[in-house]
């Protein structure tokens, strides 16, 4: 796993061959088929293990209480850390979920679950008035695909500043969560 996380710094996921990573670990290629059934099933679990990050950052999020502005930069900061280590990994298997479904349903599970949270959060700071967002699912959707959005294209074009990233989305999120103008409305 930690050669083919290597290798999608200098390769396209579809360049990424079992070939290509065993003379990486200088193994040979039988070893592969001890661990995995095929090259799909190796960038899931290499998925799994950056997800993992990414995911007890939102969790915590997500689950926590208080006022929104508190947890939320501290939430956006660790987002934009665990994708600032792991973001070959998702920008890899973003660019993979075009040509293999298995690698598609598993970027969509991950958006998926990074939206869920967000509801979760938004749905609790309205029952606690601290936000007034009139549709948490939307809204969750909205800032989930563009944080992802952005934070792929940052890793594309190799300028993913994590400060930076950080300074750009967490007034966006704040923004969108705290006041009703954002939309329109007083």
């Amino acid at each position: 796993m930690d050669a083919a996380e290597a290798l999608l710094e200098t390769h396209n996921v579809s360049d990424l061959t079992i070939d290509l990573v065993m003379a990486r670990t200088e193994l040979a290629r039988t070893n592969f088929y001890r661990l995995f059934e095929d090259l799909d099933a190796l960038l899931l679990e290499i998925l799994e293990r950056a997800k993992y990050e990414l995911e007890t950052r939102v969790t915590a999020w997500s689950e926590g209480t208080g006022p929104v502005e508190e947890a939320l930069g501290i939430a956006v900061r660790g987002v934009v850390t665990a994708y600032a280590h792991h973001g070959v990994v998702f920008r890899a298997i973003g660019e993979g979920a075009a040509q293999a479904p298995r690698l598609r349903a598993a970027w969509r599970g991950f958006v998926d679950d990074f939206t869920e949270a967000t509801i979760r959060r938004i749905e609790r700071d309205v029952r606690a008035g601290y936000t007034r967002v009139e549709n948490a699912g939307e809204t969750a959707c909205a800032l989930v695909l563009m944080t992802e959005a952005y934070m792929r294209r940052a890793v594309e074009d190799g300028d993913l500043d994590p400060e930076r990233a950080a300074a750009t989305l967490v007034p966006i999120w704040t923004r969108a969560l705290t006041e009703r103008d954002v939309a329109g409305t007083p």
